[in-house]
């Protein structure tokens, strides 16, 4: 049985099954849980959590837009299929012109986003790229021209900043150059290094350096890398060993996802000459499901095509992840993905088709696509049970575990996508926020020849804006509806979609009721988060508590080099103070913010010690004396504990983060990790996200 509660602050979902009862707090992201003992027992430990939720102060999320490097250019609408549902405009025969791609790349690297480290490119929106692949390859050779790794005299303000990246390189390897006093001569010498095959053998690698896979991939293969990847590995591998010193020049990536009607020799190499290991490939489900809706142009059936190519696609050593369109004549997610599980691809990701085409979901169709829904998250429920992941693998990064993923990691959805984050070029070079708004002049966000590009709409888009969802139990762990779909129905993007508004609620019903499932059989919801695909710390846990008894925490913020700096200065500082102190370093990155030439972070430091620290010695060192500091409860100062040492340690704590500025937002300190964002690991520093015990 689910019941909504209505509080003054916020708004509760309350699952109740045969062996349990749990409450869902759309406000803190808690999960409360309670074995069922009677029904008064139940009623009355209902009462108790909802006045306990009733003291937590309300919580306002607060969108942080991510940098705009995605940029996807749609220069063609020329496709081989004419898919019913398709949101192109098919009376419209534009061919890709490498002239005007030229212009956008120049834009996007020169004037709109110069600054960044990494591009992602998309080249297909509404046609099929892979058509035309003779052009997406040039305009391929030209990113590289723009983006290619080195070293240019414009990257060094002086003789002296270029001869400081010179002494990172080995003495042997500059035996031959002499010419130090000119600034040309000394960068175009370092520029030629990153052509050696064999740079990498020059230098010390650090002892547990990370490499992203690909990276650690070309390692094992510098000998037969093009000039681009050679130059690019060389360039990022001087990064990782020289944080403090080596320029981050920018990168980019290319994302293609194809109908899968093409395939040759050719169209392998490409792929996986820009670094891709998997192809997104779209199919339907069946051929009874998948022709009905995806002809060619002259509607000959198109799924055996397709079908025969992702066996090609595999046999020829790539992945194959499946992009599926849910259709109101064949709503059933479950018998899909088993046949896509079949076919032996590796992913699946199944979307319902947009509003306003004879394919969509209305209020009657709908109901049978939750009842399929429901049929999936019981078969989910059942393998799970037994051990079997094979189910769950496929369809991990599906949207049909995104609540899921929300609930156990208190994660919080401000809106629905990435709108005005993407960045959308038309053949006119105009500017768009979204894909499906090509065309609509209202939505132009400006163009190539711009000075400025605007947000559009930007002020109505998160969930505590949008009226029918401001209210909504589930709106953090839904984000709100498509703006498409929202326009489809009534010309506002800000209205939801009623049908799929009511799809994504039945949709987090069922996620809540997954969860108590798995609560009800003893399964370890950490271990489940990782199984799809959530990147947990080891420190975080759901059923025990991270104590500190004594430690010291301070702020630091500057370049890594700096961060261990600081933490060097207090080690030895307690050493001379005879204050015994434990080897492990909590670090928690806040953020990581990119300059022209290094990487600042912004990092809290606790260093455990055996005994309490005194305040003279904290003064000194500019650092807070904590004690009892119980992680677990109190980290989030919102702590249900009636633990009094936790209740004091938690105004010790609001102080201190009051103090260092620590974002609590959605009770999580942010997450940071060396590995990722450093390059290397060490033994004595451990990253963590620390966050409010989440099933009480």
């Amino acid at each position: 049985m689910i019941i909504e509660k209505d509080l003054e602050k916020t708004k509760v979902l309350i699952s109740k099954e045969e062996k349990s009862t749990l409450l869902f707090d759309q406000n803190s992201g808690n999960l409360f849980y309670e074995l069922n003992d009677s029904e008064d027992s139940v009623d009355g430990w209902i009462e108790s959590v909802l006045a306990k939720i009733e003291q937590i102060p309300p919580k306002q999320s607060v969108f942080v837009k991510t940098d705009d490097n995605v940029f996807k250019i749609n220069l063609s609408t020329l496709c081989n299929l004419n898919c019913d549902y398709c949101f192109r405009d098919k009376k419209s025969h534009i061919r890709t012109e490498l002239a005007k791609a030229k212009k956008i790349i120049d834009f996007i690297i020169d004037d709109y986003a110069p600054h960044i480290w990494f591009y992602s490119f998309s080249v297909n929106l509404t046609s099929e790229s892979l058509i035309e692949l003779n052009k997406i390859k040039e305009i391929k050779q030209y990113i590289d021209e723009r983006t290619m790794p080195g070293f240019s005299v414009r990257d060094f303000k002086s003789l002296e900043s270029a001869l400081r990246y010179l002494s990172c390189f080995p003495r042997v390897l500059l035996e031959d150059f002499s010419d130090s006093d000119n600034l040309d001569a000394v960068v175009k010498k370092m520029d030629s290094l990153l052509n050696l095959r064999n740079l990498v053998s020059f230098f010390p690698v650090p002892d547990g350096m990370i490499l992203l896979e690909w990276e650690a991939n070309q390692l094992k293969n510098l000998q037969n890398l093009d000039f681009y990847s050679l130059r690019e590995f060389n360039l990022r591998f001087l990064e990782a060993v020289f944080p403090e010193t080596i320029l981050r020049k920018p990168h980019y990536a290319f994302s293609i996802c194809t109908n899968g009607t093409v395939f040759s020799k050719e169209v392998v190499d490409f792929l996986k000459e820009i670094k891709l290991d998997s192809i997104c490939v779209s199919l339907d489900g069946p051929s009874c499901v998948h022709n009905l809706h995806r002809p060619f142009n002259d509607n000959k059936a198109s799924h055996a095509v397709v079908v025969e190519n992702i066996r090609k696609f595999m046999n020829a050593g790539l992945k194959v992840s499946i992009a599926a369109v849910l259709t109101s004549d064949y709503p059933y997610p479950l018998k899909l993905t088993e046949y896509f599980r079949e076919l032996g691809v590796s992913a699946v990701s199944l979307t319902p088709v947009r509003a306003g085409t004879d394919a969509s979901f209305d209020e009657v169709s709908v109901e049978r696509l939750l009842d399929g829904y429901k049929n999936l998250f019981e078969r989910f429920f059942v393998d799970v049970v037994a051990g079997d992941y094979s189910l769950v693998d496929l369809l991990k990064d599906d949207s049909v575990f995104l609540g899921v993923k929300l609930i156990l990691s208190k994660g919080r959805l401000a809106k629905r996508c990435k709108w005005n984050e993407n960045t959308i070029f038309d053949d006119n070079g105009d500017i768009y926020p979204c894909d499906y708004f090509i065309g609509m002049s209202k939505f132009i966000r400006g163009n190539i020849r711009s000075k400025e590009v605007k947000d559009v709409c930007e002020g109505v888009l998160s969930v505590d804006e949008r009226p029918g969802c401001k209210d909504c139990w589930c709106k953090y762990l839904c984000g709100g509806t498509c703006y498409y779909n929202s326009f489809v129905n009534s010309e506002d993007i800000s209205v939801p979609d009623p049908v799929e508004c009511k799809l994504k609620q039945g949709l987090q019903v069922l996620s809540v009721k997954f969860v108590q499932r798995l609560l009800d059989s003893g399964i370890d919801l950490l271990e489940f988060g990782k199984k799809i695909g959530l990147e947990f710390n080891d420190g975080i846990c759901f059923d025990r508590k991270f104590y500190v008894e004594h430690g010291v925490i301070f702020s630091v913020r500057g370049s890594l080099t700096k961060v261990e700096l600081e933490i060097r200065k207090i080690f030895e500082a307690l050493r001379k103070s005879n204050l015994d102190f434990e080897e492990d370093i909590f670090i928690s990155v806040l953020n990581v913010s990119e300059t022209k030439s290094n990487k600042i972070l912004e990092t809290v430091v606790l260093i455990a010690t055996k005994h309490a620290v005194d305040e003279d010695f904290c003064r000194r060192m500019d650092c807070k004396n904590l004690d009892s500091f119980d992680f677990g409860k109190v980290i989030s100062c919102e702590s249900l504990s009636d633990d009094k040492s936790a209740e004091n340690a938690r105004e010790m704590l609001l102080s201190t983060v009051e103090r260092y500025k620590i974002p609590v937002s959605g009770n999580v300190w942010y997450k940071g990790s060396l590995e990722c964002f450093l390059g290397y690991q060490t033994k004595k520093m451990q990253m963590f996200v620390q966050r409010m015990q989440n099933v009480f």
